[in-house]
């Protein structure tokens, strides 16, 4: 069989979308992990979450986050009246911890069901109707 330069332009072309459609079929079964899946609704309320953390930077001796060899040791000076400590990791979102503040003073996270590794805590809780927010990494 002749090869001449039609048919050669013509095998490039069918490589060249051959090479298209597979890479675009392995790009689109990727699984991505986002850190917030509503973002749209977090950038809705950035003036309530700033002065949130604005609270928190004010008081932040009200609550003490420390990594002990036991786990992940969360005190509060007083009693909170509700909340939540979200632990999650910005690689995998399927290894995230969402755990309830309310009536709680300290609270001890064990560590070792936990995988190695770089780790955020998002804590947000409501003492006397203010809301306060923190996010601190943590390495494991």
């Amino acid at each position: 069989m002749k090869m001449n330069w039609g048919k050669g332009m013509a095998l490039v072309m069918i490589g060249f979308m051959a090479f298209i459609i597979v890479l675009a079929t392995k790009m689109s079964n990727i699984d991505t992990n986002l850190v917030e899946k509503d973002y749209y609704e977090k950038g809705q309320n950035f003036k309530v979450i700033n002065e949130m953390k604005s609270n928190y930077k004010a008081n932040s001796s009200f609550m003490n986050l420390k990594k002990e060899s036991s786990g992940i040791e969360i005190s509060f000076i007083e009693q909170v009246d509700s909340g939540y400590i979200h632990l999650y990791r910005p690689s995998d979102s399927k290894l995230d911890i969402k755990l309830d503040l309310k009536d709680k003073i300290d609270l001890t996270i064990p560590t070792e069901d936990l995988i190695k590794g770089k780790w955020k805590a998002k804590i947000l809780f409501f003492k006397s109707g203010r809301g306060f927010l923190t996010e601190q990494s943590l390495e494991l």
